[in-house]
């Protein structure tokens, strides 16, 4: 009876620890994808930085797609955001897939506002995958970050400078962050207009930015279609998209 009981209590430790391991796994299967955006993640200082900096590539809207007038223009920007993130290292394709999901809604010379472009991303990588928050938070955009998700802005960028700002002259444009961190109140956006790869905005000038870049901006290409959002963000799922 003794070796029975043994026996068992061997087969128990031995199932329990199976399924420790395979639980285990299946968690870093599902979360593996977010923790690899989750590039450097400094909870207790409060910074989130998804790539290497230094190391981030120079992503163009200019000149990696066909931004003729024959083509999407010099305004696909969001898409850009997106496939660059999402798309691997040939993401150039899924800028042309974006588009084509966004139809008429796209203008090369206008662009697309932000409900349309939302509507293209969710016909691409699924409702699921895409989230909107308008009036948000720097706060939530951290969480966002730290989660390992994508998170593309609407802002206000200066057109003489070509860096993020509410000083006019201003145009709206749709920009990646890369990162945040809290303690030294800085903002890391993807730049695919011309200039770095990235810029480093401080707090107070990305906050100005992001009010009502649609409508309080002074270059506005198709002012009777502007929408007001402000403080508004697209979140994308990087492990729910087939992407």
């Amino acid at each position: 009876m003794t070796r029975i009981i043994k026996f068992f209590q061997w087969r128990t430790k031995w199932v329990t620890t199976l399924l420790g391991g395979l639980a285990l796994f299946s968690m870093v299967m599902v979360l593996g994808p977010n923790i690899a955006n989750a590039e450097s993640l400094d909870e207790v200082n409060g910074r989130v930085v998804q790539v290497v900096l230094d190391e981030h590539p120079k992503i163009s809207q200019y000149t990696d797609i066909d931004s003729s007038d024959e083509g999407l223009g010099k305004n696909a920007c969001g898409f850009v955001a997106a496939a660059a993130a999402l798309g691997g290292e040939d993401w150039t394709p899924l800028v042309s897939e974006l588009a084509a999901a966004a139809g008429t809604d796209y203008n090369p010379d206008t662009g697309i506002q932000p409900s349309k472009y939302v509507a293209a991303l969710q016909k691409v990588f699924g409702a699921e995958s895409v989230e909107v928050k308008n009036s948000s938070s720097l706060s939530e955009l951290y969480q966002q970050l730290a989660a390992g998700n994508i998170v593309i802005v609407d802002l206000k960028v200066n057109a003489n400078l070509e860096v993020p700002s509410a000083t006019p002259p201003t145009y709206a444009h749709f920009a990646r962050v890369l990162g945040i961190d809290m303690t030294q109140q800085e903002v890391y956006i993807e730049n695919t207009i011309d200039g770095a790869p990235y810029w480093t905005v401080s707090f107070a000038t990305f906050d100005q930015a992001w009010q009502s870049p649609e409508v309080s901006s002074t270059m506005i290409p198709d002012p009777q279609h502007a929408e007001a959002v402000t403080r508004w963000m697209v979140v994308l799922n990087p492990v729910t998209n087939a992407y």
